[in-house]
């Protein structure tokens, strides 16, 4: 089994910039889906989603307002 992996995130240091969405992928040895997850991350900061990152990845502030609990993603990652 492969794991495909897109984690999108505020900007690239650790301690500003919040993830915002994870999704994985799994393929079998011939690369057809088996499953997918998905899921956008309420961000723990306060500050707003910077204008670059949503032209790049599409995602707003009130995409991360609507998203889920960071632990209830990494429960629903790791059960």
């Amino acid at each position: 089994m492969y794991i495909g992996l897109d984690f999108e995130s505020q900007g690239f240091n650790a301690e500003t910039d919040a993830p915002t969405e994870i999704g994985l992928v799994a393929f079998n040895d011939k690369f057809e889906e088996l499953w997918s997850l998905n899921f956008l991350i309420q961000s723990p900061l306060t500050r707003p989603q910077p204008q670059e990152i949503i032209e790049i990845t599409g995602i707003t502030d009130a995409m991360i307002a609507s998203g889920e609990n960071e632990s209830y993603v990494v429960e629903q990652i790791y059960p």
